[in-house]
């Protein structure tokens, strides 16, 4: 599951994943829990209806990529 804020027109939807189902309220502008493999998350975000949040690490930090070529 990932964090994602909603850019579009109010929903009220249950998608299916891994067997159960999940009822979703998109608002605009609010954040959101969604499968990022579900083919309709997918498609929302390749049309820029949600957008993925960055979500701290454990330490309240943003993870970074290590370097590790040196």
């Amino acid at each position: 599951m990932k964090t994602y804020r909603w850019i579009g027109p109010v929903q009220h939807l249950t998608l299916t994943h891994e067997g159960r189902e999940i009822e979703v309220r998109l608002i605009t502008g609010r954040q959101v829990e969604l499968p990022e493999e579900h083919p309709t998350v997918q498609c929302w975000v390749a049309t820029g209806h949600l957008q993925e949040i960055e979500t701290p690490n454990r330490r309240g930090r943003k993870s970074k990529e290590v370097n590790t070529d040196a």
